[in-house]
């Protein structure tokens, strides 16, 4: 598309823009993604891709760098609704973040953070209860396995063996930690034959003078052979599922942010439900819930930690789990979903005002739609308003079509 084209748009009507720098050491690369809407549709594009160069990557700094490419092009930040970008302090700081600065120039701009990556970050800081490094250990049996066609082949022995499928064990990528779920899942799936993988590998490196490697092989020998830990393991690979879901309900392409709250709420319920007793919950906000109280806590075998775990429980003799730590594993099972419902609740926008009137664009919610909702944008972003419009025009057409309604609101913002 010609750039003459998202430039008009983008002086004329609302847009949003997006921005995440590079990974370069000295010279930082800025490309800014803008949404516009026309006629014929909405359009995400590539504006430009503005080099920071040799500067230091600050938010002041960054501010300016963008603010020099839309007024080089005549284009005012008061068209702009939102601005996407990570989570990082330089970019969402609130006094000397990019977004601090962009408040400077137009006080109504929406702040659109990504949610997948908080969601990563609250399933992280939940897991952080568990008296072990979950990252370490995939991180460390992938990568002492990946380097010797040798000790793969011992594996494949042992697959064999225990009659598991021949696949190789995942690579756990620490930067997007939901990664962990697909890794987790293969793990279990060759516990036993890890297990006496690595207690035979310890027995042939016994002897020989401390090294690294030696340390490695004694760590995940003492990891794989706990039942506990395969506990550990197994009410994870469920716990996941419910970060797992709405992360990937996020990254369609479809705008969502007539959607996100709900879609957030519901994730802090599904996890409320499963330690927090119902009277609880009954009737209350979700961010209300006294969650940390253990007076509402369920008892332990009412606690939902999903039926992998509970018939391996069941089956504590034959698996050699002891009381004391099925009593520490419950305790810290209820710790994680604290730890996450925690997160999500300072984090994530459960009760974000726009979020809530951006639920006027959405189909399934029409009967409660009204049109002090629309007004609301309105009144927020004058550059929603078509050409030649008043406000009783929008009003009425939101009577007859919600359409009109997305394209302005559901569809110039992104949550991700």
């Amino acid at each position: 598309m010609q750039k003459t084209d998202i430039v008009g748009r983008m002086r004329s009507g609302p847009f949003s823009l997006a921005t995440d720098g590079s990974n370069d050491q000295q010279d930082k690369q800025f490309p800014m993604v803008v949404t516009t809407c026309s006629e014929q549709g909405i359009h995400t594009d590539l504006l430009g891709v503005p080099l920071l160069n040799k500067m230091s990557a600050t938010g002041e700094n960054i501010f300016k760098l963008l603010d020099s490419v839309l007024r080089s092009r005549n284009i005012p930040w008061s068209n702009c609704l939102a601005f996407g970008t990570d989570n990082a302090n330089v970019m969402v700081g609130c006094r000397k973040g990019v977004y601090a600065f962009i408040l400077g120039q137009e006080p109504s701009i929406y702040l659109s953070g990504c949610p997948c990556h908080l969601l990563h970050h609250a399933a992280e800081k939940a897991a952080s209860c568990f008296p072990f490094s979950i990252d370490n250990i995939l991180v460390d049996t992938y990568y002492y396995l990946d380097k010797s066609s040798k000790r793969q082949t011992e594996l494949d022995s042992l697959q064999t063996l225990y009659e598991v499928n021949h696949r190789e064990i995942i690579k756990h990528v620490p930067t997007r930690w939901l990664s962990i779920a697909g890794c987790l899942d293969r793990i279990l799936e060759n516990w036993d034959a890890l297990k006496v993988y690595f207690v035979t590998e310890k027995t042939n490196l016994a002897g020989q003078s401390t090294t690294y490697k030696q340390a490695k092989v004694n760590n995940l020998e003492t990891f794989y052979r706990s039942p506990t830990n395969r506990l550990y393991c197994i009410f994870l690979k469920f716990a996941l599922l419910a970060f797992d879901k709405l992360n990937t309900t996020l990254q369609t392409e479809k705008p969502l942010i007539h959607k996100l709250r709900r879609l957030l709420n519901k994730l802090m319920r599904d996890l409320l439900v499963r330690f927090v007793v119902p009277k609880a919950l009954h009737g209350k906000p979700m961010t209300k819930v006294q969650f940390n109280d253990i007076a509402n806590h369920k008892k332990n075998d009412d606690i939902i930690i999903g039926e992998e775990a509970r018939n391996f429980l069941a089956n504590a003799e034959t698996n050699r789990l002891r009381g004391s730590r099925v009593e520490e594993f419950f305790e810290n099972a209820k710790q994680f979903y604290i730890k996450a419902c925690d997160y999500i609740c300072k984090k994530l926008p459960l009760n974000d005002e726009l979020l809530k009137k951006a639920e006027v664009a959405d189909v399934e919610l029409r009967v409660h739609n009204c049109s002090g909702d629309l007004q609301y944008f309105l009144d927020r972003f004058p550059s929603l308003m078509p050409p030649d419009t008043t406000k009783d025009q929008v009003n009425s057409r939101l009577k007859t079509s919600l359409n009109t309604v997305a394209l302005l609101v559901g569809m110039t913002m992104r949550p991700g």
